[in-house]
C-alpha cells in the first residue's frame, strides 16, 4: 500500500489481511503493513464479496455533475464529469453529450467524438463513422484488427517468409559457387607454382647440359690437330706447329700471311665441320677421322 484507505483486503509487506472501518465510516482506516488507524478493526479471517457491473444503470446515465477548478493562469474554468465514464472534462453537463455506454464499449459517431474521450487504459471504443474498434493503452489509441485483416497480413507474412527463403537459398548457391570457383583458383595457384618449378628445373637442366656441351665442344677444339698438308707448300710452318695458337704466332711477322692463313683455316674448319657433323657424324676421336 502507498496510501491509507477506507478499507484494505490483500497482501502488503508480507502480510495478508482484511481491514475495514465502522459501518457509515467515511475516513481512512487502514494503513501500510496491515495496520489500522483511526479506530480501523484488522483481521486475518474475513470473507468478501465482489459485486462487478459491466453496464451502468440506466436511471444513471443522464446524471451529471459540474464543479469548478482554477487552471494554471489562475482562472476558474467549470468541468463536469462524464456521467457514461465517470471522468472529468473541461465543460458543463449543458453541453451535449455525444457519447454514451454500450454494454462496456464506449460508442463515438466520429473522429471529432472519439478525440475527447479521455486516456483511460483498457477503455474499448467503436467509431460508426470507419466501424472499427479501438483500445486505449494509457496514451493513445490502439485499432484491433478484425479476422480478415488478421488474415490478410498472416498471408502478407507469409509471402515475405517466403521471399527470405528464396533469398537465402540464392545466397547459399551463391557461397557455393564462390567456394568452387576458390578451389579452382586454389588448384590454379598450385598447378602453376608446379609449372614454374618444373619449368625452371627443366631450365636449370638445359642450361647446365648445354654448358657441358660447350665445355666438351671447346676441349676438343683444343685438341683439334691441324695438319699442314693443304698449306705446307708455303713453307711457313715447320714440323712442331700443329695448333692454331701455334700457326698464328709463327705468322704475326706477316699480316698478308695471316689473313691468307686465317681464309684458309676457316675454309678448313667449315669443311671439316660439315662433313664431321653433317656427312660422316664420326667421333671425334675417330682414327678414320684423325687420319682425315
Amino acid at each position: 500500500m502507498n496510501h491509507n484507505s477506507t478499507a484494505f483486503v490483500g497482501c502488503d509487506r508480507g502480510k495478508c489481511c482484511a481491514c475495514f472501518g465502522p459501518k457509515g465510516g467515511i475516513q481512512n482506516y487502514c494503513s501500510s503493513n496491515c495496520t489500522a488507524i483511526n479506530g480501523g478493526t484488522v483481521t486475518t479471517k474475513a470473507f468478501v464479496w465482489f459485486w462487478v457491473r459491466t453496464r451502468m444503470p440506466k436511471r444513471l446515465w443522464k446524471r451529471c455533475m459540474e464543479f469548478v477548478v482554477k487552471n494554471s493562469a489562475g482562472k476558474h474554468e467549470k468541468h463536469f464529469i462524464d456521467p457514461q465514464t465517470g471522468t472529468a472534462h473541461k465543460g458543463s453537463c449543458s453541453g451535449k453529450l455525444r457519447s454514451f455506454l454500450n454494454g462496456g464499449t464506449l460508442t463515438v459517431s466520429d473522429k471529432e467524438s472519439f478525440d475527447k474521450i479521455p486516456d483511460v487504459p483498457g477503455l474499448l471504443s467503436y467509431r460508426k463513422d470507419d466501424k472499427q474498434l479501438y483500445v486505449n493503452q494509457g496514451s493513445k489509441w490502439q485499432a484491433l484488427s478484425t479476422e480478415q485483416e488478421f488474415e490478410q497480413i498472416k498471408k502478407q507474412i507469409q509471402s515475405q517468409e517466403t521471399k527470405i527463403q528464396n533469398q537465402e537459398t540464392k545466397i547459399q548457391n551463391q557461397e557455393k559457387k564462390i567456394q568452387s570457383q576458390g578451389n579452382m583458383i586454389k588448384k590454379l595457384e598450385e598447378l602453376t607454382v608446379g609449372f614454374e618449378t618444373n619449368l625452371k628445373t627443366n631450365s636449370d637442366r638445359k642450361h647446365e647440359k648445354y654448358l657441358t656441351l660447350i665445355t666438351d665442344q671447346e676441349n676438343i677444339y683444343d685438341e683439334v690437330k691441324f695438319v699442314n698438308v693443304s698449306i705446307s707448300s708455303l713453307g711457313v710452318f715447320g714440323e712442331s706447329t700443329n695448333t692454331l695458337f701455334d700457326m698464328l704466332h709463327d705468322l704475326k711477322y706477316d699480316e698478308q700471311c695471316i689473313k691468307y692463313v686465317k681464309k684458309k683455316i676457316i675454309a678448313t674448319c667449315i669443311r671439316t665441320s660439315y662433313y664431321i657433323f653433317f656427312r660422316r657424324n664420326k667421333d671425334w676421336n675417330n682414327p678414320e677421322l684423325l687420319n682425315f
